[in-house]
């Protein structure tokens, strides 16, 4: 299942169109559209019920729209965050949710 939420509003300061591009039982796979604005990297926050709040390391850079977040746990639903930095400036963040395959067999 994936659900995506938009982030808030504006021209062109935030990602859009987050997508879930392969999703296995340990890893998600994803990208993104860059914002128009010039981004230095981006945080990506990703959080389970069980694990609570986890940060991909490393960063992806601001020249860079996709990301692998390995060692995730089986049928597990996480809330993605896709966080553009401009310097040291946060700008409005992407979010989308997306549950780990079950193992099979």
């Amino acid at each position: 299942t994936c659900r995506i939420f938009s982030s808030t509003a504006g021209s062109g300061e935030h990602p859009t169109d987050l997508s879930f591009t392969d999703v296995e039982t340990s890893s998600i796979s994803f990208t993104w559209d860059a914002p128009t604005d010039r981004v230095t990297n981006y945080r990506v926050l990703y959080t389970s019920p069980v694990e609570g709040e986890r940060e991909l390391y490393p960063a992806p850079r601001g020249s860079e729209t996709s990301a692998v977040i390995p060692g995730l746990r089986p049928n597990t639903e996480y809330t993605i965050q896709v966080i553009p930095i401009q310097g040291r400036t946060p700008l409005p963040t992407l979010v989308g949710k997306q549950a780990t395959r079950g193992p099979t067999g």
